[in-house]
Formats: C-alpha cells, sequence, structure tokens
C-alpha cells in the first residue's frame, strides 16, 4: 500500500496560479496527502485563496522571515509523514504523480529520492534558455547521468522531487 504523503509548498503572489495548483493537487489518484502550505510573505489575494478551501488537509503557515528556504525549512518541520512531495504554487502535477512516487519508494525503501522528467507551460512563453535548461534536465535519467551532472546544477526540478525524511540504507550516488 502507498504511503501517506506530505506536500511541502511555498507560496509566494501566486494568486494567478494557485487555483489551478490546488485543483491538480485534488485530483490526485493517491488521496493520501497533507498540504503544508507555507505563505512566504505574500502581498496578495495569496493566503485568502489557501483559505478558502475547505479540505481538513490543507494546513497553512506563515513564514516569519523572507525566502524559499527559510519558507520550505519552516513547512517541513510541520510535515508529519515520513514521504514529502516537493510543489510550487504555480506549478500542476500529473493527476498520478503522488501515486506513482509513493508507489515506488514504497517497493524500495532504499531510495532516498525520486523526481521526474517535466514540461514548461505555457509553451508559447518559454525562452530559448529555459528550453535549452529543461531539455539538459530531461536527460538527466539515468544514476551515471545524474553523477556526472551534479555538480552543474541540480538535475531535478523542484516540483518534481519526492524524498524520504529519514535516512535510510540507499544505494548512493
Amino acid at each position: 500500500m502507498d504511503e501517506k504523503v506530505s506536500i511541502l509548498m511555498p507560496v509566494f503572489n501566486a494568486e494567478k496560479t494557485l487555483h489551478e495548483c490546488l485543483q491538480s493537487i485534488l485530483n490526485q489518484t493517491h488521496q493520501g496527502f497533507e498540504l503544508i502550505a507555507v505563505n512566504d510573505n505574500s502581498t496578495d489575494s495569496s493566503t485568502d485563496i489557501l483559505r478558502s478551501y475547505d479540505d481538513p488537509r490543507f494546513c497553512l503557515f506563515d513564514n516569519r522571515e523572507k525566502g524559499i528556504v527559510s519558507a520550505l525549512n519552516l513547512g517541513l518541520e510541520h510535515c508529519q509523514f515520513d514521504l514529502v512531495a516537493r510543489m510550487d504554487a504555480d506549478d500542476v502535477m500529473y493527476a498520478t504523480r503522488l501515486e506513482k512516487q509513493s508507489a515506488m519508494m514504497s517497493k524500495d525503501p532504499s531510495i532516498t529520492l525520486c523526481a521526474s522528467k517535466v514540461r514548461k507551460f505555457p509553451e508559447e512563453m518559454i525562452r530559448a534558455g529555459y528550453v535549452e535548461y529543461m531539455r539538459w534536465q530531461n536527460a538527466c535519467v539515468t544514476e551515471q547521468d545524474i553523477k556526472d551532472q551534479i555538480y552543474i546544477e541540480s538535475p531535478f526540478a523542484h516540483p518534481s522531487v519526492m524524498f524520504r525524511r529519514t535516512r535510510t540504507r540507499s544505494r548512493g550516488l
């Protein structure tokens, strides 16, 4: 059986994208999750939008500091489950993301982190440099690819990552 998942999502001025993002979370085929949303000092209606969702799995915390690192650290402190899926407030998940990633992690306890390829949208807004960056990142799919590229840039797109909070024996990179 799939493990429960904490979805960790910092939020900063995301009123234009937040509804679509939250709907993609609610549409997950794996419903055993909590959403830990951290308001990172938004000045728009992001917090009102988050509060408008009447779902007991949605938890909102205010970041007293400022910045994504402190927001993520605060959110991580509130995650109840060992599996943590990163999400950004301007992204959407495919409906089976949590199901597939948690199943993979449950099947093999030595896996500490798994991620997926990503697709940027809307496509007409993507600049050539970002297209190349996504091509490079999406090409890092094997253990050797990751070993070879890890010190160039993160080969993992943050909103595609699921990781374990507890350390287990891993295959290591």
